[in-house]
């Protein structure tokens, strides 16, 4: 865990102004230099103060955004009876959340009261104090993801507007969540739910490989197809399991479907409860100090994954799914007034999330099974097949059992059901490429090419269908070999080997 101690004597910090310091309301210059200690202390290195802006809203002055260069910011309200930190973060102050922070500085103005006001100063009583000591842990999500291309490339089409809908701030969280896990490497079962909106039925199939090492920290519209490939199925496989209502517009997802889903069909553990904003810090805490990032919903769904603990202020730091915009650190304290809560008073709490590693797979699933380059085991009653690949090509493999009896299994790679996917070596991208099979089965072995079908090679090819139905079966203590590859124009072959086994 990134978790940061130190301890000060605090009178030879804070003591920037003289005794005006706390005596509101603050002025740029005082708010200028409590940035720059912030910064300071927060160890952020290598940053210089680049501009300073009031902020405004009405027209009334209601805080202060100081910006460093190369990045940085911190957000200070304009009168001290708050917190005094507001939001502060290592990237760029904008996004949504931009005007949100504002709008909560302008409503924390009018609403001082006697009550709040002693409680806050209460807090900035222990700023006083002759020495504290600061918790700091660090930002545990590396991905700053967003909503829009590239990943939704496998959203559907908003068939009001023609355009491709949005991922959905519940999917793209918790997406950036199992990407923290880079958990499981496949999933289980499959899924399909009915949308009135789009008067469609959408569906995915979990039971494929994850290729986790193969998504970035953040996508570009000229990324790597086979990483844009791999994040946007992940969002929208979550989609699914949340029951999204897609549009180009704005998507958005259920909690309950997706905290019922991830256990079912991802194979994690968690909990979830409701929350106010008073006690949003605490239940938070022993997550991130277990290094487990917490999904928070509401009107808007995000992830907190660090926190801190600094001359009595205590904030969270929130990713947002706004490709890295506005994430940073925010006092919990005033959240409600960013408009993230829905009809409800309390946010929903996602808490420890974490997988179940004793599930490998696919232990949870049944009458399926998928092999890839590290294996798997498909378990039925007291049978099992094992798949072994083996070679250059990495290769998505279902199959489908037909009948199981005492000494045999019969096992199907029908034209719809058998779809297995191929990821090209770079130095193939481009060539022209015939695909093959070759079944060597109980000492006899035939191929099956696509005839004069030839296909152009990128990243990644997809076998669409078959010549015809392929039903074959195994017989106890035997085993079949699949190789699965192609063919380029020089007759070199390129393939995974797969060898299956039924064990009664």
């Amino acid at each position: 865990m990134k978790r940061l101690f130190a301890t000060f004597i605090v009178s030879c910090l804070i003591m920037i102004s003289g005794g005006t310091l706390f005596a509101k309301p603050i002025s740029q210059e005082q708010a200028k230099e409590i940035a720059i200690r912030w910064m300071g202390r927060m160890r952020i290195a290598d940053t210089f103060v680049s501009a300073e802006k009031i902020l405004k809203a009405k027209g009334v002055k209601v805080g202060y955004l100081i910006t460093f260069s190369p990045k940085g910011y911190v957000v200070i309200p304009i009168d001290d009876s708050f917190a005094l930190i507001k939001a502060w973060g290592e990237g760029f102050f904008k996004g949504p959340l931009r005007e949100m922070v504002i709008e909560s500085l302008s409503k924390q103005e009018e609403m001082i009261f006697e009550k709040y006001q002693k409680e806050e100063r209460e807090e900035r009583g222990r700023f006083t104090a002759t020495g504290i000591s600061d918790i700091i842990v660090r930002p545990l999500l590396q991905t700053e993801w967003g909503q829009n291309y590239p990943y939704n490339d496998r959203c559907p089409i908003d068939i009001n507007s023609g355009d491709k809908s949005a991922t959905g701030c519940v999917a793209t969280a918790m997406a950036q969540i199992m990407r923290y896990w880079k958990w499981p490497n496949i999933g289980c079962s499959s899924k399909c739910y009915y949308q009135p909106k789009n008067e469609n039925e959408f569906c995915a199939d979990f039971e494929h490989f994850y290729d986790w090492d193969a998504m970035p920290s953040k996508l570009y519209a000229d990324s790597n197809p086979w990483a844009i490939f791999q994040v946007s199925q992940l969002i929208y496989d979550i989609g699914v399991i949340a029951n999204t209502e897609y549009s180009s517009s704005s998507s958005g997802g259920y909690h309950y479907p997706l905290f019922k889903g991830i256990k079912k069909y991802m194979k994690y553990d968690c909990n979830s409860t409701y929350v106010d904003e008073e006690e949003l810090f605490s239940v938070v805490k022993p997550d991130i100090d277990n290094d487990w990032p917490v999904f928070i919903g509401g009107k808007h769904a995000f992830v907190a994954d660090g926190y801190l603990e600094f001359f009595g202020i205590k904030q969270l730091h929130f990713n947002f799914g706004w490709n890295g915009a506005s994430n940073g650190w925010y006092t919990p304290n005033g959240l409600k007034n960013f408009n993230f809560l829905s009809d409800r008073v309390d946010y929903y709490v996602m808490k420890e999330i974490h997988p179940i590693c004793s599930a490998n797979y696919p232990e949870f699933c049944a009458n399926s099974s998928d092999c890839f380059q590290a294996g798997c085991v498909w378990h039925n009653n007291q049978c099992e097949v094992k798949c072994q690949p083996d070679g250059m090509v990495a290769s998505r493999f279902p199959l489908e059992l037909i009948e199981l009896k005492a000494n045999k299994i019969i096992i199907s790679a029908r034209r719809v059901l058998f779809q297995p996917e191929l990821i090209i070596p770079k130095e193939d991208w481009g060539k022209k490429a015939q695909p093959i099979m070759y079944i060597h089965l109980h000492g006899y072995g035939y191929t099956i090419l696509w005839g004069d079908r030839y296909i152009t090679l990128s990243n990644m090819f997809r076998y669409i269908f078959f010549p015809k139905p392929i039903d074959f079966a195994i017989l106890s203590g035997k085993t079949v070999d699949i190789y699965l590859g192609y063919m380029l124009s020089d007759n070199s072959v390129k393939y995974a080997c797969y060898q299956i086994k039924f064990v009664n």
